[in-house]
């Protein structure tokens, strides 16, 4: 009779094939003669079931079924009992990611979150630079959207959008960032800070847009697209002595999108 496997990682390796539930039960009996406490892994690796190569291969193939906890805990990072404090942190907490409850409670630092997600699945760490950004990739979707999932799109590698994670193993942000680019991305990863401080300084570059005839029919398209992408109800062109305004009507309460040059006006409406 097989072994239940709770263990995330161990399910990931039988799954690939890379050892056996034989393998795994064999390993287990090793670990419990073990007077130190030795991880589970390095046993396997010990017995040559398994490589380092191959297991890295086989989490970047499943990370997104992966729990960034168990990972911690499984590679050394963290302890259960960190994790379980940290999640009991999280649950009080409105919306705050486990990575970043994680750092501020110094339970780990984020060079560790870094190495574990550099060494074990190959993402790539990124300090974004405000002058590389494609501010043609970035305008595919807005400011809040980005924050809201904590993502910010660098520029295009090998034809694909990189696109910078706070946390690359949040799901809704996977999900979120296959809404604006499709499935076909990279992944990098950033720091939170970084991320949301670039977002900031995108913001602010952005508030007055030139605008060249021939990009309006693109204008109005991101617009659509943003506004439905924010669930928005209706969609606010307004007017001003200095810029034309673009407002998003959400949960009852007009919110500012973006604003354009006033004499994109005629243009803007005519194509509405």
């Amino acid at each position: 009779m097989k072994n239940n496997i709770t263990d995330p990682i161990i399910s990931c390796l039988i799954q690939e094939k890379l050892i056996t539930d034989k393998q795994y039960r064999h390993a287990q009996k090793v670990k419990g003669k073990i007077v130190s406490s030795k991880r589970l892994l390095d046993i396997l690796k010990d017995l040559n079931y398994v490589t380092d190569e191959q297991i890295k291969t086989a989490l970047a193939r499943h990370k997104h079924s992966l729990k960034i906890g168990d990972l911690l805990i499984e590679f050394g990072y963290l302890t259960n009992e960190k994790l379980e404090a940290a999640l009991r942190i999280q649950k009080d907490s409105k919306g705050k990611r486990l990575g970043e409850i994680l750092v501020e409670q110094n339970f780990i630092t984020e060079d560790d979150f870094r190495d574990l997600l550099y060494i074990q699945f190959g993402f790539l760490h990124i300090e974004p630079d405000i002058q590389e950004i494609d501010k043609d990739l970035v305008s595919k979707a807005s400011i809040k959207i980005y924050r809201h999932n904590s993502i910010l799109p660098l520029y295009q590698q090998e034809g694909k959008p990189l696109i910078a994670f706070a946390d690359p193993f949040n799901k809704k942000n996977i999900q979120g960032a296959s809404e604006i680019f499709g499935s076909d991305f990279i992944i990098a990863v950033a720091s939170h800070n970084a991320i949301f401080s670039s977002l900031n300084k995108l913001e602010n570059e952005s508030k007055t847009i030139p605008i060249k005839e021939d990009s309006v029919q693109a204008i109005v398209d991101s617009i659509i697209q943003s506004a439905i992408l924010e669930e928005a109800s209706d969609i606010h062109f307004e007017p001003f002595k200095d810029k034309f305004a673009v407002r998003f009507r959400q949960d009852g309460i007009l919110v500012h999108y973006k604003d354009f040059p006033l004499e994109i006006r005629p243009m803007l409406t005519s194509r509405i």
